[in-house]
């Protein structure tokens, strides 16, 4: 506060603050402690009644740490609001200074020893001022003494004019003629403009004794104690403090006056001595008991314990008697020297009683740990020397635990244990390692999160947890075993990785359910397994792999292009046949028909002819006829070996694979002659029961052939045939046609086992 014992404790206070403990400390001052209780909340403009700047979301935080001499008392309405409406930045009261603060009428020394000397009254006792038994007035300047212009109005003074200060007022009192009622309102009756008289001179004002104050300061009190003891007395207000200060040096009165303050030392006044304090009287505003003292305090700022412990517990322990300070107060008057002269005087004379109140430099605080200054080292206890001992914040990755010993409670600064770490200084506990992270190492200021293949599902450890053999995780910090997905080459099939066969591309984290998740084809669709182009599976047995020859173009299983069906993609649906690029189309009417007439027309055109040429007599020399059928059937030959060929499992060119496709007809194979499966909606099966039956129809024309040349002999000679053992080589060649009818199809599949020939399958 901006009074003199106020910066005079506060001076002391900063002296052993920047002296001994080596904190740097700004001061400032205040009107009052309202004005100090809101600028330690953290309020902007705490000096503003109207407004002290705390806003609507309350103040985060303050500026202000320590507060000397506070009359919480006084304004505990005041306190207590602060508590409730901002409790997290409200001050806190570190108890008793040491000495109480009073007010009250005081009257000078040398006013009370002359009434003492000459009649024995005594000026300090209430009841020496009673009308009825003594004239005090004989001792005190007239009311004449005082100059009206250094006191206020009545009209200005607001004591006289408060509503409810006079109702109280003539309740206490019964005294109506004191007041008089203006426009409605009560107001105090005032004469000549300045002066308020109680009954005991209203009369007779020579008789009046001034009681000077300022501000108001227990006017109202002054009027209900003149009254009720029939004292003679006239409460005036003076203008301003400097005329306040000064008047009663001047002029023999009562004033106004506060302990301790070094304004009227001087007069080594006293103060007015009234029954003892009524606490139910004063609740209802009834002043006639004296008042009780004020205990005054210190304030602390909600962070203090944390920013500076040592100097909380300094404020703490700090403590001095009434008659140090008034005795202080006075040198200062008297060498009218600074607060912070005094006090630096004082506290060079007076070691041994501010050194009780330093803190033990090893009772270190929670946050806090007992560090050494000279090897910069934190310590774990305090034996031996602790001279060079100090209490230091533990630092990042340790935290502040308690330590009692033979001296009492102190704190030490520890490392986190390994799966624990504190990345704040400052810290009463470090914080457990979360789930996905972990820390092998004591005194870490942070965690590691769990590598690729590892996972950790508990919090506070010092490992991770390794995923199965098979398995790994698709990023770091994976906290659970649901996190462990199959590597790349493998999937993941009821709960088990297998690796994947030729044919199935296999990401990371790959499932079977992803796999038959219907998506395009496309092998940059990394996260996601898919069967690669030239392969294909079923639906049901996804993971059972078949080499295509063609129409497979990967994807899902059961993918197929060209409308084709199977698990080869070598089918047409049902009513429809392959033509020309492989395409399914539809089948027309009339095809059944037209194919098994032309079927049976091709077939004993081409029989006949060749029956009649084989079985023909022998020439020694070969004409062009010979040549021309040797070479169609070398190109028949080279044809159908052409397709053995390539049938095997491997990857052809595809101007190959167009000359197969095309020549695919002089294999006698059924699916190279377009439209054969709409012979009955021929299936597979169907075709390759036809295609096998094909040598055995031939076999059997020329059998038919033979018989018809023995039974009729103009067959004979008109195709010139021979006997058995002819019609026997004839069978012989065309046997070297039909051979490639007689070999099944075979289909592989690849699986996580390996390669196996598929059975009781009929593709192409």
């Amino acid at each position: 506060g901006n009074w003199a014992s106020g910066r005079l404790s506060a001076a002391m206070v900063q002296i052993l603050i920047e002296e001994l403990m080596g904190f740097h400390v700004r001061t400032a001052e205040g009107s009052g402690t309202a004005m100090q209780m809101y600028a330690m909340t953290g309020c902007e403009t705490p000096t503003n009644p109207q407004d002290r700047g705390c806003g609507p979301q309350a103040p985060k935080q303050t500026y202000f740490h320590v507060g000397m001499e506070g009359w919480t008392k006084p304004y505990w309405q005041t306190w207590a609001k602060i508590q409730r409406d901002f409790p997290a930045t409200a001050p806190v009261n570190l108890g008793h200074i040491g000495y109480d603060g009073d007010g009250g009428q005081f009257v000078a020394f040398n006013v009370v020893r002359r009434a003492f000397e000459t009649e024995g009254l005594l000026l300090d006792f209430y009841g020496s001022y009673h009308a009825s038994w003594h004239t005090p007035g004989a001792y005190f300047d007239k009311i004449t003494a005082v100059n009206v212009s250094d006191l206020t109005p009545c009209n200005e003074n607001p004591w006289l004019s408060d509503q409810e200060t006079l109702q109280i007022y003539v309740q206490a009192t019964g005294d109506y003629d004191g007041v008089e009622e203006v426009n409605g309102e009560l107001r105090g009756k005032c004469f000549s403009g300045y002066f308020w008289f109680p009954p005991a001179c209203r009369v007779d004002t020579s008789n009046c004794v001034l009681f000077l104050t300022s501000a108001g300061y227990e006017m109202w009190v002054m009027m209900q104690r003149a009254t009720i003891y029939n004292m003679p007395v006239a409460p005036v207000d003076v203008k301003d403090w400097e005329r306040f200060a000064s008047l009663p040096q001047q002029i023999s009165c009562l004033f106004y006056a506060w302990e301790p303050d070094p304004t009227f030392l001087g007069l080594q006044a006293k103060m007015l001595m009234f029954p003892r304090y009524n606490r139910s009287d004063w609740e209802q505003g009834f002043a006639s008991t004296a008042a009780q003292g004020v205990r005054l305090e210190k304030y602390a700022s909600h962070d203090l314990q944390i920013i500076a412990p040592t100097v909380r517990e300094l404020l703490s322990a700090f403590s001095i008697s009434f008659d140090v300070v008034n005795q202080l107060l006075a040198v200062q008057k008297a060498q009218g020297s600074s607060a912070m002269d005094v006090a630096c005087s004082w506290v060079q004379r007076n070691r041994d009683i501010w050194e009780k109140w330093l803190p033990d430099t090893t009772a270190c605080f929670p946050q806090f740990g007992l560090f050494d200054k000279v090897t910069e080292i934190f310590k774990d206890d305090r034996e031996g020397d602790t001279s060079n001992l100090i209490c230091k914040a533990c630092g990042s990755g340790s935290f502040s635990a308690s330590l009692r010993d033979g001296k009492g409670l102190t704190y030490v600064c520890r490392p986190c244990a390994p799966g624990y770490a504190q990345p704040s200084g400052a810290s009463t506990a470090c914080e457990p390692c979360p789930v996905g992270e972990y820390q092998e190492e004591p005194g870490a200021s942070s965690c590691k999160r769990c590598a690729f293949g590892q996972y950790q599902n508990a919090t506070g450890q010092s490992q991770c947890r390794k995923c199965p053999a098979e398995r790994t995780t698709l990023g770091l910090g994976s906290e659970s075993l649901a996190e462990c997905v199959c590597k790349a080459g493998s999937i993941e099939e009821d709960g088990q990785c297998v690796p994947c066969g030729i044919g199935l591309s296999c990401p990371v984290a790959s499932k079977v359910a992803g796999l038959t998740a219907h998506l395009p084809a496309s092998s940059a669709d990394f996260d996601r397994p898919f069967i690669e182009h030239g392969y294909n599976s079923d639906a049901d047995a996804p993971l059972t792999i078949y080499r295509c020859r063609e129409h497979c173009p990967g994807g899902a299983p059961g993918t197929c292009s060209a409308g084709r069906i199977g698990v080869t993609c070598a089918e047409c649906p049902a009513g429809s046949f392959a033509w020309g690029d492989g395409t399914c189309s539809a089948c027309a009417e009339g095809n059944i028909s037209l194919w098994m007439i032309s079927g049976g027309v091709v077939l004993l055109l081409c029989v006949f002819p060749a029956y009649a040429r084989l079985t023909g007599p022998y020439s020694p020399k070969i004409g062009a006829t010979g040549v021309a059928w040797s070479l169609l059937g070398l190109t028949v030959e080279i044809a159908q070996n052409l397709q053995v060929v390539s049938t095997a499992p491997t990857s052809w060119p595809p101007l190959m694979v167009r000359i197969t496709s095309s020549v695919s007809g002089l294999s006698s194979s059924l699916s190279g002659l377009g439209g054969f499966a709409c012979i009955g909606h021929a299936g597979v099966v169907m075709m390759y029961a036809g295609q096998v039956l094909i040598f055995p129809a031939v076999i059997g024309i020329v059998l038919l052939t033979f018989g018809l040349t023995k039974l009729f002999p103009f067959v004979r000679q008109a195709c010139s045939c021979a006997g058995a053992t002819r019609m026997m080589a004839c069978c012989g060649r065309l046997a070297r046609i039909c051979r490639i009818p007689l070999l099944p199809e075979r289909a592989y599949t690849w699986t996580w086992y390996g390669t196996a020939c598929l059975t009781g399958k009929f593709c192409q």
